[in-house]
C-alpha cells in the first residue's frame, strides 16, 4: 500500500497465471480434505504397522509424500491430528514425531512445483520445464530422505498394538471426478494444458458438485501474492532502481580478475557455457582462459570443503540433540 503512494500501480504487474494455478490447487485440495481421502490412505497404512519405529516412519513419510502434492501446510493439518490421536492411544512421545513430520512436510514440498507457493511462482515465472526443475530439486529430495531415515533410525524398537477405526470416505463418484480434475490441474502446472481452460473446468466442477468449497480457499494467501506483485512492480519504476539497472557494467568492461571471480558464481546457476562464451568474445588468450578455469576449480573445491564442514556441524548438533 505504501509503495502505491510512491508509484502508480498497474494491473499488468499482477501475474494472474500464478494466482489461477494456486487457486485451482487450493480448491481441489480442499475437496480431497472434505472427502477424507488422505485420512483413509493413512489409516490403511498405519494398520499394517506393529512397532513404534514403523508407525513413526509411516507418519513422517506420509506427510513427506503428501506435501509434494497437496502443499506442506495441508499435509500437516491433515496428519498431525492423526498423529496426536495415535500417540494418546499408544502412550508414545508425540512431540518428536510431530517435529519430524514438520521437517518432512517442508522438505517434501520443496521437490515439486505445487509443493508450496514459492515453488509454483518460480516454476511459472521462469518458465522452467519439468526436467530442469526436478534435476535441481532431486538432490534435495535424496538428502531429505536420508536425513529423515537417519533421525527415525535412532528411535526405540518397541512393539505396539493400536486399534484404529476405518475412515469413511465421501462419495466415490466425487472422488473420481475430483481426481480427474486434480490431474488436469497438474497438467496445467506443467504447461501441458491451458491454465485458463483449467480454471473454467475447476469453477464449473465446483459449482455442480460442492459450492461450499469456494469459502474454504485461502484468499488471504492470494491477496498476499497480489500485494507482492504490485510492490515489486511499483519499486521497479523508481528512478533510483532504473538508474541502477541501466548503469550495470557490460561484460566487456570486466577485467580478468573480475571475470575469474564471477565464474564460480555463474557455475552455481548453471551458466558455465554462457560465461565461457562471453570470455572468448572478450578476447581472452587461451592461457588466460585456462587460468580462469583453474581458478574456478579451486574455488569449487573450497566451496565443497566449506559445505562439508558446515553439514558436519549440523549433523553433529542433530546427533547431540537426539
Amino acid at each position: 500500500v505504501i509503495s502505491c503512494f510512491i508509484a502508480r500501480p498497474k494491473l499488468s504487474y499482477i501475474d494472474f497465471k500464478v494466482l489461477i494455478l494456486l487457486f485451482n490447487l487450493m480448491i481441489v485440495v480442499e475437496a480431497f480434505k472434505e472427502l477424507k481421502i488422505l485420512d483413509s490412505i493413512a489409516i490403511g497404512l498405519l494398520k499394517k504397522c506393529s512397532s513404534y519405529k514403523a508407525i513413526s516412519t509411516a507418519l513422517v513419510f506420509i506427510t513427506f509424500l503428501a506435501a509434494m502434492v497437496v502443499t506442506n501446510d495441508v499435509a500437516l493439518l491433515t496428519f498431525v491430528p492423526l498423529t496426536i490421536v495415535i500417540a494418546r492411544k499408544a502412550n508414545i512421545d508425540v512431540l518428536k514425531i510431530v517435529i519430524f513430520q514438520t521437517l518432512g512436510a517442508n522438505l517434501g514440498s520443496s521437490f515439486t512445483p505445487m509443493g508450496n507457493p514459492q515453488n509454483l511462482f518460480i516454476y511459472s515465472y521462469f518458465k522452467l520445464n519439468p526436467l530442469d526443475f526436478f534435476i535441481i530439486t532431486g538432490p534435495v529430495l535424496l538428502l531429505s530422505v536420508l536425513f529423515l531415515l537417519f533421525l527415525i533410525s535412532r528411535d526405540k524398537k518397541a512393539n505396539l498394538s493400536i486399534e484404529l477405526e476405518d475412515v469413511k470416505v465421501g462419495n466415490k463418484n466425487h472422488i473420481c471426478i475430483f481426481s480427474a480434475l486434480f490431474l488436469i490441474i497438474l497438467l496445467s502446472v506443467f504447461h501441458l494444458v491451458d491454465y485458463k481452460l483449467t480454471l473454467i473446468i475447476t469453477i464449473v466442477t465446483m459449482l455442480f458438485l460442492n459450492k461450499y468449497l469456494f469459502s474454504k480457499v485461502d484468499f488471504s494467501l492470494l491477496l498476499t501474492f497480489i500485494g507482492f506483485f504490485i510492490f515489486v512492480g511499483n519499486i521497479s519504476t523508481l528512478d533510483s532502481v532504473k538508474l541502477f539497472m541501466e548503469n550495470k557494467e557490460s561484460i566487456s568492461d570486466y577485467n580478468q580478475e573480475d571475470m575469474e571471480k564471477l565464474i564460480p558464481y555463474s557455475i552455481i546457476f548453471n551458466y558455465e557455457n554462457e560465461w565461457i562464451e562471453k570470455l572468448n568474445k572478450a578476447s581472452f588468450k587461451r592461457s588466460e582462459l585456462n587460468e580462469a578455469k583453474l581458478f574456478k576449480n579451486k574455488i569449487n573445491e573450497q566451496m565443497l570443503t566449506s559445505f562439508r564442514k558446515y553439514f558436519k556441524k549440523i549433523t553433529d548438533n542433530v546427533i547431540f540433540y537426539f
